[in-house]
């Protein structure tokens, strides 16, 4: 039996806690983006209290006590500190009362982790079971990044790390049992065993990082099940169902294929699509649709005139304008396999770069519609397998206009559009039937505007204060054959497509060009506390990863303001701020989206964090680079002599002589005597230097006298010097060496 599994207390039992601890500290770190505040501080400081009190020298009774009233005493003070409760009144009985009464559910929480905790403790105790404990939770942690929105490297890394650490501290304990003589031994040295263990763990830490992406060969049998509910049969993964949220039977959330019929409910679907890590907020923008048909949104034939680009090739937008604009960079990286017939990015894109290595070599088919700034996508030009798949990874940059809000508040109509009005039939079309009472509506609300801008903002509000958002409109109240007549006067809820075809086409009623736009919200960012500075105080981050769901896909309305503002973004929809970028302020605030969510519907559970801070991830590669470096040097400095005959013997060509090692060597023992402060006169010979250091040292003067004995023979006698003569040469180095060391003489 592995007598390290022996349940007592000893330096390696403490380590054990240290290492149990900080695989836990792991699954906490997943869990603080999941639980409330105060159960996170719960939890992590109840294994706190729990594992000091374990590593203390007591009996196990005594340890037991401690621990029940820390554990108390812990639940008292994060429940008191969090507001869950404020204790009043005499101690006994009633803050007793007040504090069993809130103990419920956060109990559970902490004494469920302190139960695992304690049986892991008892359990995971010799190298097997260590490994089998570590490799469980490797294999969890990466089934939670591979199938999750969550990215666990950094956890991942941890759990390994301790692992291996807990392995290597049980060897050295059987080694300690089992031979305790060459234990001791091995003790005096613990800086040279420390640096080993290190460049171990940070050579195995390099090779894991400089691994090359590689994608599977065969698909993973979860990932199928996926891709087959996405492009399969089933009602849920239909286009229709696929909607930004356009259907007529209850589905789930999501980008739209089919616009051609809106209405209807659907479901609520938080599965991620993509990540985003831009430089500003945006709005992923996708298609467009200009042709309402009374019942939804159809293609036209100008709508479908494309041309093919390349990559990096700058795209001409023939809606831009004179105005200032804004670079943004948005990496894109898609999370689910499905398939779009577009490319998303913040309006308008300017030039897109396909980063996906698993297509390295295949050349992208891109179409660009100028006229909608659309950018298509039609698979790679191969007939190779996987060619026609969305790409895994691209990088967008666009041109955002920076609206001059003041200035266009006050251009009239004609300073927009001139005397003729636009000349855009397409974006002002509306079907020959078109509600007229619609039309008055808009005019109504309008009629108080004295500028185009005043008036769609009268009609954007209208919408926003007078009907309510839910996904589940109730359609039985429709009377009208028209989907936005029916909106506006009979059903008076619904989701962003509701509020968007309605603001576009009641736009294009009062003369105002527009069009409906599908895309998706720029999503939650994956730093929650960058989230609430964004929202609070409307900072524009540097750099921020968005986290885009199915949740977020969502319609909006652009409407054109002549030739010299363009086309300027209109959101409807009550709960959602477009991030549109104006001149008198950077950016408006950043309000962040209620996801499509009604608001009698439970909380919804804290955004994943799709992408933490590379900052861990960093030090540690730099860490481990470190650790080697030191290493590297310190070899260097160990063998230097071996090293300095290695370039001499290179340099001549040939293996060197006993005698060329002595000569070699006896710069080695001078240099050590100079370094140690003993001067050698430029006048002076070797010998008549070694004779002065012997007098004034005889502790070392044998070993001297010996040196300078083989140094001489090897440089002035004409015997050659034998093997054991040089190596005689070397053990007085040493010699002198180490009593110089111990001596240690600083002159």
């Amino acid at each position: 039996m592995d007598k390290t599994s022996r349940f007592s207390y000893s330096w390696y039992y403490v380590i054990s806690i240290i290492w149990l601890l900080v695989i836990a500290y792991q699954w906490l770190s997943f869990t603080d983006e999941v639980w409330y505040e105060e159960t996170s501080k719960l939890v992590t400081f109840t294994l706190l209290t729990v594992a000091v009190i374990e590593a203390l020298p007591f009996k196990g009774l005594y340890k037991w006590i401690l621990k029940f009233i820390g554990v108390i005493a812990i639940h008292r003070w994060v429940l008191v500190k969090y507001g869950v409760y404020q204790p009043y009144g005499p101690v006994f009985p009633d803050q007793v009362q007040q504090f069993t009464s809130n103990l419920v559910p956060y109990v559970w929480f902490a004494v469920a982790a302190w139960a695992l905790f304690e049986l892991a403790l008892r359990v995971v105790t010799g190298r097997y079971t260590i490994l089998f404990f570590a490799g469980l939770n490797i294999i969890a942690f990466g089934i939670l990044d591979s199938f999750t929105p969550y990215r666990l490297w950094v956890e991942t890394a941890w759990t390994v790390f301790a692992g291996m650490a807990w392995l290597v501290c049980s060897h050295f304990r059987r080694f300690q049992l089992r031979h305790p003589q060459g234990f001791r031994h091995v003790r005096r040295h613990p800086l040279k065993i420390g640096l080993n263990i290190a460049v171990i763990f940070a050579c195995v830490l390099l090779i894991g990082v400089s691994m090359p992406a590689v994608s599977p060969i065969l698909t993973d049998p979860y990932s199928l099940w996926e891709s087959w509910k996405e492009t399969g049969s089933g009602q849920a993964s239909s286009d229709k169902s696929d909607g930004t949220l356009s259907e007529t039977v209850r589905s789930s959330s999501g980008y739209s294929r089919d616009d051609s019929e809106l209405g209807g409910g659907f479901n609520y679907d938080s599965t991620p699509v993509m990540s985003v890590t831009s430089t500003q907020r945006a709005y992923w923008r996708g298609e467009t649709r200009e042709f309402y048909t009374g019942e939804g949104w159809i293609s036209t034939e100008r709508s479908r005139q494309f041309n093919r680009v390349g990559e990096q090739e700058d795209l001409f937008n023939q809606g831009s304008t004179a105005l200032p604009s804004v670079t943004i960079t948005q990496n894109i990286t898609m999370l689910s396999s499905r398939k779009y017939p577009v490319m998303f990015g913040a309006y308008a894109i300017k030039n897109i770069q396909i980063t996906d290595q698993s297509a390295a070599g295949f050349v992208p088919n891109l179409l660009w519609n100028q006229k909608d700034a659309e950018l298509k996508w039609d698979g790679y030009r191969s007939n190779a397998r996987g060619s026609d798949k969305y790409p895994q990874s691209y990088s967008v940059t666009s041109e955002v206009p920076v609206i001059p809000v003041s200035k266009l508040e006050q251009q009239s109509y004609t300073d927009l559009f001139g005397a003729d009005g636009p000349d855009m039939k397409a974006y002002l079309q509306l079907p020959a039937n078109y509600p007229q009472r619609v039309t008055t509506l808009a005019e109504e609300i309008t009629a108080s505007g004295a500028t185009p801008y005043a008036k769609m903002e009268l009609l954007r509000n209208y919408l926003q204060l007078n009907y309510g958002y839910t996904n589940t409109p109730d359609e039985s109240k429709r009377v009208s054959k028209d989907f936005v007549e029916g909106f506006l006067f009979d059903v008076k809820e619904g989701y962003c497509d509701y509020f968007s075809t309605a603001m576009v086409t009641m736009a294009r009623s009062v003369g105002m060009p527009a069009r409906w736009v599908k895309g998706y919200a720029p999503g939650q960012i994956a730093d929650t506390n960058l989230m609430e500075r964004t929202a609070s105080q409307g900072v524009k981050p540097e750099a921020a990863t968005y986290t885009v769901t199915n949740s977020d896909a969502h319609s909006w309305a652009e409407i054109y303001f002549g030739e010299e503002y363009g086309w300027i973004t209109f959101e409807a929809t009550p709960g959602f701020v477009a991030p549109v970028v104006a001149e008198e302020q950077e950016e408006e605030p950043a309000v962040e989206e209620q996801p499509e969510v009604e608001e009698e519907e439970s909380k919804p559970a804290p955004e994943p964090q799709i992408e933490k801070e590379t900052t861990n991830y960093t030090w540690m590669v730099w860490g481990a680079v470190g650790v080697i470096v030191v290493w590297a040097a310190y070899m260097l400095w160990k063998y230097r002599t071996a090293l300095y005959f290695t370039v001499l013997r290179l340099r001549r060509g040939r293996e060197l002589t006993p005698g060329e090692k002595v000569i070699a060597e006896s710069r080695s023992w001078i240099g050590l005597m100079k370094r140690r402060g003993y001067k050698r006169l430029e006048h002076e010979t070797l010998r008549e230097t070694v004779v002065r250091w012997q007098q004034d040292e005889p502790e070392i003067a044998g070993q001297l006298g010996l040196l300078l004995q083989q140094f001489e023979k090897a440089r002035y006698s004409p015997l050659e010097v034998a093997d054991e003569e040089w190596r005689r040469t070397q053990l007085l180095t040493r010699q002198l060496r180490r009593l110089i060391k111990n001596k240690q003489v600083k002159r």
